[in-house]
């Protein structure tokens, strides 16, 4: 389990947590005197609510929630399967002892998928989604249990996976940021990093006619491209790509990101209170 240092000026804060499943899942309870609907940061694989802490202007004048998934961060880490499912119960676990009852979720790389779960489990909750960095779904989700095995087998190696996580950086990463990822996502448990994206659990298939009609925006870099059945299922879909970033765009140009998440909130009247006010 992971400590949380940061603790944010100005605002109201809180940490908080929840049980699922007898998990204890944890999450920082931020400006909750502020009208909703609230932005909820679902941070990615192997990382934790700690990475949205340049996120402060958005914290601190949204009603907001930052969780730590299971498995992640301060949240227990049982061995168990770690699914989208699971994850995305976890947020409406914690959006429940919280009484929201709306969010604008902002899911960056696997958080995105767990956003979309969120999504499909519990459409009311939902009012919007920002994707930072992420995709229709898990990579991994295309392979075959025999791949998924044999990538488990490779994960579980330190140097291994810190060499995957060399493949994420890009001229705007700068060594506090890469430094800072790499600490929480090597401390993040070795049976969660292997059954996240390994889990014999099958995904979700997506029906023919199950579209959500939400506004959604994808914040990109050019790391991922953009699956058309996105577009589809997602019919309000956004696309924008900025080109010099890598996958930890958030942290790397931070005013730029937390301005252009507050403009897209402003544009498309999601908040009832936005940093321009």
């Amino acid at each position: 389990m992971q400590t949380h240092s940061y603790q944010p000026k100005g605002g109201s804060y809180s940490q908080k947590s929840t049980s699922l499943d007898g998990i204890r899942v944890v999450y920082d309870n931020y400006s909750d005197h502020l009208p909703g609907p609230a932005l909820v940061f679902i941070h990615g694989y192997t990382c934790s609510s700690a990475l949205w802490s340049a996120q402060h202007p958005l914290l601190t004048t949204h009603r907001a929630l930052a969780i730590d998934l299971p498995g992640h961060g301060r949240s227990d880490a049982p061995q168990i399967e770690y699914t989208m499912e699971l994850f995305a119960r976890a947020v409406e676990g914690v959006l429940a002892a919280e009484c929201v009852t709306s969010t604008v979720l902002v899911g960056h790389s696997m958080g995105g998928p767990v956003a979309t779960m969120t999504l499909r489990l519990n459409p009311k909750l939902v009012k919007a989604i920002v994707y930072v960095d992420s995709f229709f779904e898990l990579p991994e989700s295309f392979l075959s249990r025999s791949e998924r095995q044999a990538l488990a087998a490779k994960r579980v190696d330190d140097a291994f996976f810190g060499n995957m996580l060399n493949g994420f950086w890009a001229a705007r990463t700068t060594d506090v940021v890469r430094q800072q990822v790499i600490k929480t996502m090597m401390g993040t448990p070795k049976h969660v990093r292997v059954n996240t994206c390994t889990t014999d659990v099958q995904p979700h298939a997506w029906r023919e006619g199950e579209v959500y009609d939400v506004p959604a925006l994808v914040v990109n870099c050019p790391m991922f491209p953009v699956d058309e059945r996105w577009k589809k299922h997602i019919s309000g879909l956004e696309v924008t790509c900025w080109a010099e970033n890598g996958h930890f765009l958030f942290m790397e140009d931070a005013e730029r990101f937390n301005t252009a998440v507050d403009e897209w909130l402003r544009e498309n009247r999601l908040m009832g209170v936005t940093q321009s006010q």
